[in-house]
């Protein structure tokens, strides 16, 4: 009873809460309409006020030119904005992948180092990446260092 009475108030209180949402809704695109209607007769006024001081023809070119650069200006925006975007999606999955295999090596870890040979065997890749590091150190350092003139 105390259920079906809880149930009925949440269930009238996510009415009302959907209900409120879809006035907002018609109220925010009804007053995005609007700024449109605005912002059309700025534009219309701005061409009246550039063809009584240039012509028609010429106020038509510079409304059509400035209309074509805009629309690159945001293509270019877009663009730069979806590479980084794949950028960024790279660099969080590749951490993803390093956190993933790391927790999965310290998973393996208690049951690997509970054989003699698997301490050998974990050592090995382990002895091979310290080595691959002192060997890219000594590669950059002999790259920094200034040729000697040969006498």
């Amino acid at each position: 009873m105390l259920a079906r009475l809880i149930a009925s108030v949440f269930a009238g209180e996510v009415g009302e809460i959907i209900g409120r949402a879809r006035a907002a809704a018609v109220l925010y695109v009804l007053a995005a309409l609007a700024a449109l209607c605005g912002f059309g007769f700025f534009i219309a006024a701005a061409y009246i006020a550039v063809a009584e001081a240039a012509g028609s023809l010429l106020a038509a070119i510079y409304f059509g030119a400035g209309f074509l650069v805009l629309a690159l200006v945001l293509l270019v925006w877009q663009r730069a904005a979806v590479r980084l975007r794949v950028r960024r999606s790279r660099r969080r999955r590749a951490a993803d992948v390093s956190a993933i295999a790391s927790a999965a090596a310290i998973a393996l870890l208690p049951s690997l180092l509970g054989r003699r040979t698997a301490v050998l065997g974990l050592l090995a890749p382990f002895l091979a990446a310290v080595g691959y590091a002192i060997y890219r150190e000594n590669l950059k350092s002999d790259e920094d260092k200034p040729e000697e003139p040969e006498d």
